[in-house]
C-alpha cells in the first residue's frame, strides 16, 4: 500500500518498492537511492525505509545541503530489496 501524507506544504509520498516509487515520479527525474525531493511541488518520494525517508526531509528542511560523498545506488537497492 502506498501512503501519502500532507503536512503543512510538505507532501510525503512513501512506497513499498521501488519500482512502484520510480513509477510514480515526475517526469525527468531520476532517484539515486530511494527516495527523491521535488523542490517545485515540496513532495517526498521514498521508499518505505527511515533512513531514506529522513534524507529526504534533510533535502526540504536544509535546500542548500549537498551530499558529502557519492551517493552508494548499490547499498541502498540491496537495504530496499531485503525489507
Amino acid at each position: 500500500m502506498d501512503i501519502y501524507r500532507n503536512i503543512g506544504e510538505l507532501t510525503i509520498r512513501v512506497y513499498p518498492t521501488l519500482l512502484k516509487l520510480r513509477a510514480d515520479l515526475p517526469t525527468g527525474a531520476n532517484p539515486k537511492c530511494g527516495g527523491y525531493y521535488d523542490k517545485r511541488t515540496k513532495t517526498i518520494y521514498a521508499v518505505d525505509l527511515t533512513r531514506v525517508l529522513l534524507h529526504e526531509i534533510k533535502h526540504y528542511l536544509e535546500p542548500s545541503w549537498k551530499h558529502r560523498q557519492p551517493v552508494d545506488t548499490k547499498t541502498f537497492e540491496l537495504e530496499i530489496e531485503r525489507s
